[in-house]
């Protein structure tokens, strides 16, 4: 099976998420598939990080800083827990497999899992051969109830893609779920998925190489991939299509419904408002309640960005 990728080693992050921009990883399953929550990405995200790319890849926050640093604790116990040795891809450094049948399949795999004993096989058939262990930490936003009976989707999808470039035949998810609560399950190659898997994302690498970008959606994702894509005003006004006309009448029409609402809900705020008064809060006749305090912010300056603006102009 070693001989269905090559593996590729790279001395900064910064080429590592170069090199990523060469092929689909798993990462950029779920989105691809519209699986993945908002704030994971969209088709177009993922296609304009490959096009332009995006400076570093989707934007390290905290969450994802306390997952790098979880990795290592949530594989010990797995370790621990199901009794199999795991090892790391590479010892150090930054790395990705590439599929040598199709170039443009990438991953990164988290461990490497043993081949099992004769026991575990009698009752995971078909989990031949080492295996792979992708580790989550979703404390902050999978339940511990939502993988009792499996996990979600988004990450049978990510291993899913692991097992196709590296050919192996099973894998195993562990992770961190809120509460906090250990979860870990395995997950054998499904070869019906995966053919159905890979006719997408092919034909989702085939945009990317004819510069074809996806049909957008309403994500914030998609928005600032929008963004990448024409930063700047070029060239002369373009003619719209004539589905253009159902967008603006859409535009307009949502518009004014946010705006109406916006009007009923600032009524009903300011009526709030001055019932409660000098109070620092007003109980309803269901027991609730409604507080109003006084909150302090010290001045901070703004940073200095830049944007397009869609704006209508009347002809």
């Amino acid at each position: 099976m070693a001989d269905a990728f090559t593996v590729e080693k790279f001395n900064s992050k910064e080429q590592w998420l170069a090199a990523r921009r060469t092929g689909i990883g798993s990462s950029d399953a779920a989105a691809i598939l519209g699986l993945a929550p908002p704030r994971w990405g969209s088709p177009m995200s993922v296609y304009a990080n490959k096009v332009v790319g995006s400076g570093r890849g989707r934007e390290e926050n905290e969450a994802m800083e306390w997952g790098t640093r979880f990795e290592g604790e949530i594989a010990k116990k797995y370790q621990e827990t199901t009794g199999r040795k795991i090892s790391k891809m590479v010892n150090k450094g930054f790395y990705l497999l590439r599929s040598k049948e199709m170039p443009w399949l990438i991953a990164t795999p988290d461990r490497l899992i043993d081949p099992l004993d004769d026991l575990v096989l009698s009752k995971f058939p078909g989990a031949h051969g080492p295996g792979l262990l992708e580790i989550k930490y979703v404390f902050a936003f999978i339940k511990a109830q939502d993988w009792d009976e499996e996990p979600p989707l988004q990450y049978q999808v990510q291993l899913t893609h692991q097992l196709i470039v590296t050919r192996f035949m099973w894998g195993s998810l562990a992770a961190l779920t809120a509460g906090p609560k250990f979860r870990w399950q395995d997950q054998a190659f499904n070869k019906s998925f995966a053919d159905t898997y890979l006719r997408v994302i092919e034909a989702f690498w085939q945009r990317v190489i004819d510069k074809t970008p996806p049909a957008p959606d309403a994500t914030d994702a998609t928005r600032t991939a929008l963004g990448l894509l024409y930063p700047t005003p070029e060239g002369d006004p373009v003619e719209l299509p004539e589905e253009a006309t159902d967008w603006d009448n859409e535009f307009q029409s949502v518009k004014k419904q946010i705006a109406d609402l916006e009007e009923r809900k600032k009524a009903a705020e300011n009526k709030l408002r001055a019932a409660i008064g000098h109070s620092p809060a007003g109980t309803l006749p269901d027991g609730t309640s409604y507080t109003l305090k006084l909150i302090k912010k010290p001045a901070h300056p703004v940073a200095a960005n830049e944007y397009r603006q869609l704006k209508k102009k009347e002809s």
